[in-house]
C-alpha cells in the first residue's frame, strides 16, 4: 500500500505486512510508527481498544500498554506456516 503523509508528499508508508521474519515485522512496525508521526504508545493502545470496543470485544480482551510496548523480537522464534 502506498500513502503519502500530509506533511511530506514524497514519504511512502512502510508496509509491515511484507515482513518475512519476526525481526522484519518489528522493524516495519517501528518504521510505520515513526512515519505516522511517532504517536505515544498510550495513544496507540487507546486507539486499538477503541476499535476493539466498537467491534464488541469484551473488556477482558482489551490490550494493555505493556503488550504494545514490551516486545523483544530476539526472544521469539516465528515459523511461517506453509
Amino acid at each position: 500500500m502506498t500513502a503519502a503523509r500530509a506533511d511530506d508528499a514524497a514519504a511512502v508508508m512502510p508496509d509491515p505486512g511484507r515482513a518475512r521474519t519476526l525481526d522484519e515485522l518489528v522493524g516495519g512496525l517501528r518504521s510505520l510508527k515513526v512515519w505516522a508521526g511517532n504517536p505515544s504508545y498510550e495513544w496507540i493502545t487507546s486507539k486499538v481498544n477503541d476499535a476493539w470496543r466498537a467491534a464488541g470485544r469484551p473488556i477482558g480482551e482489551l490490550t494493555k500498554r505493556p503488550t504494545v510496548v514490551d516486545f523483544d523480537p530476539g526472544s521469539v522464534t516465528y515459523v511461517r506456516p506453509r
